[in-house]
């Protein structure tokens, strides 16, 4: 699976699981509907938020960024990486 499939997955698994109430429809094949995925409870743990004006660490930040899988690079090429 490619980075840009993965990194969308997540974005609709944390849509469904952002605790609002609305309704929710998910369309996608057979072939991935049988794909396993997170629980619910880890994909809401391992969001990452930030809205403008935040104050970030860079360093705290990469961290964390890298610890739900993207890499660092000179440069941002594809999705999943980042640079500094």
């Amino acid at each position: 699976m490619s980075a840009a499939i993965a990194g969308r997955r997540a974005a609709a698994l944390a849509a469904l699981t952002n605790g609002r109430r609305c309704a929710r429809i998910v369309v996608t094949d057979a072939a991935a509907a049988t794909d396993r995925i997170a629980d619910p409870a880890v994909v809401a743990r391992r969001c990452l938020s930030l809205a403008l004006g935040d104050i970030v660490d860079p360093e705290d930040f990469a961290q964390r960024i890298e610890s739900l899988g993207y890499w660092a690079n000179e440069r941002v090429d594809e999705p999943g990486g980042y640079a500094h």
